[in-house]
């Protein structure tokens, strides 16, 4: 089986967007809210079924979209509680890097929610 990258690699990247508030409640507690957007960009793929073996580029890509909610309150200096929540999703074309593509000519068919940690797709 003969092998094909394409030529010259980029330099996988990202790009992160952050936005937050913070609210005073009352002299001792405050609530926060932040919102995060999270791109991968250029990550690497292997496309498999060609004639003559596969293909390794860089085309696949992943994304991080997440809100989270805190609550502080404290109590005295040395007491205080913290609660909070996170609501999130990603969504990637490439979970693994050696994960197989449904279609290797049209790639946009495997972008769906991403594969836990450690999970075979």
């Amino acid at each position: 089986m003969a092998s094909l990258a394409v030529a010259p690699f980029r330099g996988t990247s990202s790009r992160k967007l952050v936005l937050g508030a913070e609210r005073r409640i009352d002299k001792d507690t405050t609530a926060t809210i932040e919102y995060s957007d999270v791109r991968g960009l250029h990550l690497p793929r292997i496309r498999s079924n060609y004639p003559n073996g596969y293909l390794l580029e860089q085309s696949a890509s992943s994304t991080y979209r997440g809100v989270s909610l805190t609550v502080n309150r404290r109590f005295s200096k040395e007491f205080a509680y913290l609660a909070s929540y996170n609501y999130s999703a990603t969504h990637d074309d490439a979970s693994d890097y050696d994960e197989q593509s449904l279609d290797p000519r049209n790639t946009r068919l495997d972008t769906r929610n991403s594969a836990p940690a450690g999970s075979r797709t």
